[in-house]
């Protein structure tokens, strides 16, 4: 962990638990059995992030979870019991649906949390929390897929995509979720990759799908792996807060250490570079450094440093310790945001017009 101002913080701890980089367990083995040792704090930061079971895996893999306090190790342990529960229950749905998607001639594409219940992903994927599965499937074909999975069980969630206007809805990147009746289980089917149309344009043009054949002759497809890295650094531009905000989700960025680290041999500069906008790049190279400060991830083969590395790991470091920072970069992101938000609401307003009520009572509960 090389950023001083987030080593003494509960984030500073997580960070060296779950890097990638397993070289300093003594000194970790250390900290964790201190006297002093705050582990509600720890806990609680691992919550917040989404990295409850990835912290027990990390701790088993390190073999220092069964050297810790009974108690710690008892509730890390059923945290990650549970969740590898949960994932078996996606896992065996994604069969199910991939089965039947192949049965009217559709191949889907897996992309994020998706991917990781697959076999021979990177150590500890399948302790990874996931939100739902994502799938692409081709745009002409997206109709059949809804309906497919309505005689599977599933039903939109009624309230998914309230606030978006039709132009908004006929836009987006993915239908809205689907819920299993009966099953803890959301799916949403994606049109493209990315949110942002000219960012999808840039992946696509250099991602190169592999088809994997799963038990029972399934048959489905993942990015390579320079694609997969790009995908999750953009995700986290755009749907993490990172960009503006500052703010790291370490569930996030712990996933894009992972695959760092795991296919280190097999990504290059050249690869990244052509799956990315040009004003996306020295954005890349600083969240490598960010993966590499926090997390001791490799960075890519060739890669170009940004000179404004330094500057961006400190804004973080501000947002992520600080709360008047952290307020002070939300009023910016707010500011940004402001005119892209106006352009809209007057079409907003008129197409939902419970919208403005509703947003203007919780601006004022905001205060």
């Amino acid at each position: 962990m090389h950023s001083d101002a987030l080593r003494d913080t509960p984030l500073g701890l997580l960070c060296l638990c779950l890097s990638v980089d397993e070289q300093n367990n003594d000194d970790l083995l250390r900290r964790l059995t201190a006297p002093d040792m705050n582990w509600p704090q720890l806990l609680h930061t691992a919550g917040n992030h989404l990295v409850t079971p990835t912290l027990a895996y990390a701790l088993q893999r390190r073999q220092i979870l069964d050297q810790l306090d009974p108690e710690v190790r008892d509730y890390l342990e059923g945290i990650q019991s549970l969740n590898l529960i949960r994932n078996e229950t996606l896992r065996s749905e994604l069969l199910s649906i991939a089965r039947e998607m192949n049965n009217i001639g559709i191949t889907p594409v897996l992309i994020k949390g998706a991917i990781a219940l697959l076999p021979e992903q990177y150590p500890g994927a399948t302790h990874r929390i996931m939100g739902d599965l994502d799938i692409v499937v081709p745009d002409e074909r997206m109709n059949e897929a809804q309906v497919l999975l309505s005689d599977m069980g599933y039903r939109e969630e009624p309230d998914a995509q309230r606030w978006q206007t039709a132009a908004e809805k006929r836009s987006g990147a993915h239908t809205p979720p689907m819920q299993h009746r009966s099953l803890p289980v959301s799916v949403e089917l994606h049109r493209r990759m990315l949110s942002n149309p000219v960012d999808d344009l840039a992946l696509g043009k250099g991602c190169e799908l592999q088809p994997i054949v799963l038990p029972d002759g399934i048959i489905v497809s993942i990015p390579d792996p320079a694609s997969r890295l790009v995908h999750s650094f953009v995700h986290s531009q755009i749907s993490h807060q990172l960009g503006i905000r500052r703010l790291i989700n370490f569930r996030h960025l712990h996933e894009f250490a992972c695959l760092a680290n795991h296919y280190r041999v097999d990504i290059a500069q050249e690869a990244i570079s052509s799956r990315l906008q040009p004003r996306r790049r020295p954005e890349f190279a600083e969240y490598c450094s960010i993966a590499e400060a926090c997390l001791g991830a490799p960075a890519p083969n060739g890669l170009l440093r940004s000179p404004a590395e330094r500057r961006a790991m400190r804004a973080i470091e501000r947002a992520m310790t600080s709360t008047t920072w952290r307020k002070a970069f939300s009023i910016w992101c707010s500011l940004v945001i402001l005119p892209r938000r106006l352009a809209c609401f007057g079409l907003k307003i008129w197409e939902i017009p419970e919208y403005l009520p509703v947003r203007f009572r919780r601006f004022m509960e905001g205060q």
